[in-house]
């Protein structure tokens, strides 16, 4: 059900990133190329992320590679590709920060959905505080991984 709930936001994102950033640069929205195969990757990624994690029997280290990883790195990748889509020109600097903004914001957001789950439902995810800090620092260091490596895929 988490693979699926997580899979189905990527996908959204994927769209309302591509416009944010043609509304962010251009202040309007417009023409798209979306992808399906953008998004292929994108599922294709967490998909292996995921087994990954399901593999590694240290659940606390397990838990950091998924944030890392389904986490920081796969948000820069959606960044990325939603850039492909959207047709905004960015120069390397704007991608590499304006990226790992991005993510930071979604690596914050996933742990304040933790939270209101474990508040409102008794899902535990955590069994001690400091596991959201540990998870917000595995998901910038994803972002910052992600972020160099994509940066020089960028054009400008």
């Amino acid at each position: 059900m988490y693979f699926i709930l997580y899979a189905f936001g990527l996908i959204v994102s994927y769209f309302v990133l591509a416009m944010f950033l043609q509304f962010f640069f251009y202040g309007k929205t417009g023409n798209y190329s979306f992808k399906i195969a953008h998004i292929l990757y994108v599922l294709v990624f967490l998909l292996c992320v995921m087994i990954g994690v399901f593999l590694i029997p240290d659940p606390e280290f397990a838990n950091r590679i998924q944030h890392a990883l389904g986490g920081g790195f796969i948000m820069v990748f959606l960044f990325y590709l939603s850039g492909l889509a959207s047709g905004v020109k960015m120069t390397k600097i704007q991608f590499f920060f304006l990226s790992i903004l991005v993510a930071t914001a979604f690596g914050v957001a996933n742990e304040f959905a933790e939270s209101l789950l474990q508040l409102q439902f008794g899902l535990r995810f955590s069994s001690y505080l400091e596991d959201t800090w540990y998870d917000l620092w595995a998901n910038g260091l994803g972002s910052l991984i992600a972020a160099s490596f994509f940066t020089f895929l960028t054009k400008k």
